[in-house]
């Protein structure tokens, strides 16, 4: 029986199937020696590890390629039928037999890669065996072309170029990595993560909108790590890795090696982001802030986030230099396919023919786009349009949100879509330009201010009028004189910066006159802007203030009735404090209970938690501290007998738990206190501390003496340095004083230097008490007392006997021998001038 050809020729289908089946030991035997570099390089920069698994991947590449090679050249040298079988008269008697039909062909050498008996045995499944990798390798293709062409898809739609705001700090960067290639950077509204497309032409995807809510140092780690991988040339090499994955979809070797590949190469990229920035704090932080907000990747887009929460658990590890995990083996079971050659022509070859288009939009765009722009999103309701804007400026970034009739708009149409619409305002211009999508719709806008509105601010006395402040006063509605109702309020020669504010909230002239009515009401004749603002943001009223005097609180000032507004404190919330036992609380107490977001039920609890009558500090401390019931009955159950408010609160703060207190009971003192174990736990005393000084050499230590040692920093060093000083055995009490006294062994050898023969410890403590030192001896010396003690230097020193006095003493005619006696005669004259008085 013939074997038949599923796909290709016979010595086609042997090449492929061979390939395929020495591939399972190959590739195998690869991704051994593999591991074992990368276990020997574990220390080494993650960019060398990199290096050794792509190479990994591109050597199973050409093992294959070798393997294919082989049995193609060894089987169409000689096809079956041109091979002369020679007469059966000429043939040994032993070779004279004739051949079975379906037997191996007889012109092919035999296998040197595979045993024989395993040749004859899979020789007749080779075309089955290459017609199911065919199959996957289909599938496996065409799924990487689907990729390919989203990419593409990524590339053209939905895009809206980033702010010159974000623009210049991509340039800074691209200055500072010394890359010279062209990178774009433009919001779209079709990821959900930052990631890096294309070789020739790199583009850098942002999510729309997220841009603007990052910190600059945020957004420039993530900038810093695409074009880490623009650096690197990772576009190009990950879609080479995609090919190979492809084609040896079925060897869960290849996905291992693949996956340590993508491990490493996110690694190098930190590692490359992290020298270009020189922060690894900041990089961290931007890396978790893009994580919890990412969607996973198209395999040849290349995405800041990583490609799952355990690489970005591994990559975190890596920054701070914590243990590295252990490789887990991948294994995929999909299937996906096109032609290798055919997929880097299509990628290249696009890059290319959209380089020209690509560039003269960047520039079109960078020359039109106005200072002051952002995102806009829309709900559109039957007569309204509620907006929410988001904005970068040098500042920082500021969002705001407004509903409008549909009235306003100019040019605004409904249809799905792109769309452009104005909406004009006496300060400018807003152009909003983008999709409509049902009753949703986003994109950008751009404000352009009106010039003669600025001109009108300058003429009354505004001398500063940037785009910030203008397109606050358009989401303001403020009129061109607003200025000048301005000071007719009494607010003249107003900043910049308050004007801005009092645009920011929108406080008209009807607000100002009705603020400084309430402020005349509460005592307070003159209103800042400040003042202004804060009224704004409680949203106080002639209501709110006479609510809060009928409640009792008719003496708050301007500041208090503020944060009333502010926290939203109504009558009933007041008169439900003030029901539960604690008196009439005070206007600070009751803004406390309320910003802690304590309520009468919360107060109840608090009272059935069995710790007797509680106070309203002590409320508002189980409120601050999270103490619940729970935690209260396990307290209860430490051992300690009945627990007061107090106790609960001290093991609260300082996080003792039943663990700790068995761990303290346990280390030898018998049954100790809460007092002790709170000390212990204060104080980080555990048990290695205790071994340590039950080790020094003093006996039995009581918890007050290791307490005690723990408190002064005595450790075995300094025990050590102290007992060589000298002078003997020193007990933990001496050790202690020299500790107190900042006494150690430098000290102890200066004293021993001032020529007082020897001196015992008392001596040297005495020195450091009085400040004792070689220059006070030497004062001493040079006056003439050659034979000093340590008793003289210590008897002058507590009786302030000084180089001046004696020289004093001497031209009254006093000279002594020795400095005893001057300190005699130091006595005499104190005494007789007390007799004197």
């Amino acid at each position: 029986m013939k074997t038949p050809d599923f796909i290709f020729s016979a010595g086609l289908d042997r090449a492929l199937g061979w390939t395929v089946l020495h591939s399972l030991w190959q590739f195998t035997l690869i991704a051994l020696l593999t591991s074992l570099l990368f276990f020997l390089l574990r220390n080494r920069a993650a960019k060398i590890r990199c290096w050794v698994g792509n190479l990994a991947l591109v050597a199973a590449l050409l093992v294959a390629v070798a393997t294919f090679s082989w049995y193609n050249q060894s089987g169409t040298a000689m096809p079956p039928q041109a091979v002369p079988t020679p007469p059966a008269a000429t043939q040994p008697a032993a070779l004279n037999i004739p051949a079975p039909v379906d037997a191996p062909m007889t012109g092919l050498p035999a296998d040197s890669l595979a045993p024989a008996g395993l040749l004859e045995s899979l020789q007749p499944h080779l075309p089955l065996i290459v017609l199911f990798w065919f199959l996957g390798l289909g599938i496996f293709l065409l799924r990487l072309m689907s990729s390919l062409l989203y990419v593409n898809y990524l590339r053209r739609r939905m895009n809206f170029h980033a702010d010159p705001y974000w623009v210049e700090v991509l340039e800074k960067l691209l200055r500072k990595s010394g890359l010279r290639t062209g990178v774009e950077l433009l919001e779209s509204a079709m990821v959900r993560s930052p990631l890096t497309i294309g070789y020739l032409k790199p583009v850098i995807l942002f999510p729309i909108g997220l841009i603007n809510h990052l910190s600059e140092t945020e957004v420039e780690a993530i900038l810093a790590h695409e074009l880490a991988h623009i650096l690197r040339r990772d576009y190009l090499f990950n879609i080479l890795q995609s090919l190979i994955e492809a084609l040896f979809y079925y060897h869960p070797a290849i996905w291992w090696l693949s996956a340590q590949v993508r491990n490493e190469r996110e690694s190098a990229s930190d590692d490359m982001a992290i020298a270009l920035l020189g922060n690894k704090i900041n990089y961290a932080k931007a890396l978790v802030a893009i994580q919890e907000m990412a969607f996973f990747p198209q395999t040849p887009a290349l995405a800041f986030a990583g490609q799952g929460r355990s690489q970005f658990g591994m990559r975190l590890r890596r920054i701070f230099k914590q243990p590295k995990t252990k490789f887990n083996t991948m294994e995929k079971w999909i299937a996906t396919g096109l032609v290798v050659c055919s997929m880097l022509v299509l990628a290249i070859g696009q890059r290319i023919q959209t380089l020209k288009t690509d560039t003269s939009a960047r520039t079109e765009t960078t020359t039109t786009t106005s200072p002051f722009s952002g995102i806009w999103e829309a709900e559109f309701g039957k007569d309204s349009v509620c907006l929410s804007f988001t904005s970068k400026t040098n500042g920082g970034h500021w969002t705001t949100g407004e509903c409008f009739l549909r009235s306003e708009f100019k040019n605004l149409s409904l249809t799905p879509g792109d769309t452009e619409f104005q909406l004009a305002r006496p300060a400018g211009i807003m152009t909003l330009s983008g999709k409509i999508e049902g009753p949703t719709g986003y994109g950008r806008f751009q404000f352009a201010p009106d010039e003669n509105y600025r001109k009108a601010l300058v003429q009354q006395g505004l001398k500063e009028t940037n785009d910030e402040l203008l397109v606050h006063c358009f989401f303001a509605g403020f009129a061109a004189d607003y200025p000048t109702v301005l000071k007719k309020a009494g607010y003249s020669d107003l900043s910049t910066e308050q004007y801005q504010e009092l645009a920011v909230f929108r406080i008209e002239e009807r607000d100002m006159r009705e603020y400084q009515a309430l402020a005349a009401q509460l005592g307070k004749k003159n209103l800042s802007v400040q003042d202004l603002i804060e009224l704004r943001i409680g949203n106080v009223d002639a209501k709110l203030v006479n609510q809060l005097s009928k409640a009792g609180y008719k003496d708050l000032d301007m500041s208090e009735v503020s944060q009333f507004g502010m926290h939203g404190i109504s009558p009933d919330y007041i008169e439900s404090m003030n029901k539960l036992g604690f008196g009439k609380l005070s206007a600070e107490e009751i803004l406390s209970a309320k910003i802690q977001g304590i309520d009468a039920d919360f107060v109840k609890k608090c009272q059935n938690m069995d710790l007797g009558k509680l106070s309203f500090d002590e409320i508002v401390s189980i409120k601050i501290h999270e103490v619940d019931a729970d935690f209260i009955r396990q307290c209860q159950n430490m051992g300690f007998g009945k627990l007061s408010m107090d106790d609960v609160m001290s093991i609260k703060i300082h996080d003792v738990d039943p663990d700790f207190i068995e761990k303290c009971q346990n280390m030898g003192f018998g049954k100790l206190s809460l007092e002790d174990i709170m000390a212990m736990k204060i104080h980080s005393i555990n048990a290695d501390f205790i071994q340590q000084c039950q080790n020094a050499g003093f006996g039995k230590l009581s918890l007050e003496d290791i307490m005690a040692m723990k408190i002064h920093d005595i450790d075995a060093d300094f025990i050590q340095q102290c007992q060589n000083a000298g002078f003997g055995k020193l007990s933990l009490e001496d050790i202690m004083a020299m500790k107190i006294h900042d006494i150690d062994a430098d000290f102890i050898q200066q004293c021993q230097n001032l020529g007082l023969g020897t001196l015992s410890m008392e001596d040297i403590m005495s020195f450091r008490i009085h400040n004792i030192d070689a220059e006070w001896a030497k004062q001493f010396r040079e006056l003439g007392f050659k034979t000093l003690t340590a008793e003289d230097l210590l008897s002058a020193r507590i009786h302030e006997i000084s180089p001046e006095f004696i020289k004093a003493a001497e031209k009254r005619g006093y000279r002594f021998p020795s400095l005893e006696e001057y300190v005699e005669l130091k006595i005499r004259d104190q005494s007789r001038d007390s007799n004197r008085k």
